[in-house]
């Protein structure tokens, strides 16, 4: 079980490296994330969606290429 919460965390790691993650500010509070991935699933395949109390967070796309179209 440890095992995989490490490659969890490797691989958000090579999310941040590779340049496919990016913060979303400003949301409505409450907002799902159901609701950002339907927002940002048009720019290519989501990996994870984090939604933080004080009304920003993360999209994680499987490639950059949904970086750089958003």
């Amino acid at each position: 079980m440890g095992g995989d919460w490490q490659l969890n965390e490797r691989e958000k790691q090579r999310q941040v490296e590779e340049r496919r993650v990016i913060y979303v500010g400003r949301i409505e509070e409450g907002t799902s994330k159901a609701e950002l991935r339907r927002r940002f699933e048009m720019f290519g395949p989501i990996v994870d969606i984090s939604v933080h109390f004080r009304e920003h967070g993360y999209v994680s796309w499987h490639n950059v290429r949904g970086v750089w179209l958003s």
